[in-house]
C-alpha cells in the first residue's frame, strides 16, 4: 500500500486519476490535522476481504450497478434495434 500526502483538492483528483489509471486502487482517504491523505493498494495486491473499507464497499455497489445499467441498455437496444425491423 502506498500513502500520498496531497494539499489541494484539485491535486488529490489529479493524483487518483493518475493512480487509477496506472491499476492502483484507492481504498482511503483522510482528512487529518497533518494534512490529506490517500491510501492505495498496488495492482495486484488485495486487502483480505473483512478490511475493506466503507469507500471499497461503495464503490463496488456502484460498479455492479453501473454494470447492471449497461447490461440493460443493451437488452433495450437489442429490443429497439429487433421492433424497428419488424415494422
Amino acid at each position: 500500500m502506498i500513502i500520498i500526502k496531497y494539499t489541494t483538492e484539485e491535486e488529490g483528483q489529479q493524483i487518483i486519476a493518475d493512480k487509477t489509471s496506472q491499476g492502483y486502487t484507492l481504498i482511503e482517504v483522510q482528512n487529518i490535522t497533518e494534512g490529506n491523505f490517500l491510501g492505495f493498494l498496488e495492482p495486484n495486491e488485495t486487502l483480505p476481504e473483512k478490511d475493506k473499507t466503507e469507500l471499497q464497499v461503495l464503490q463496488e455497489t456502484v460498479d455492479t450497478l453501473v454494470a447492471d445499467n449497461l447490461n440493460l441498455q443493451a437488452q433495450i437496444d437489442t429490443l429497439i434495434t429487433s421492433n424497428l425491423q419488424e415494422v
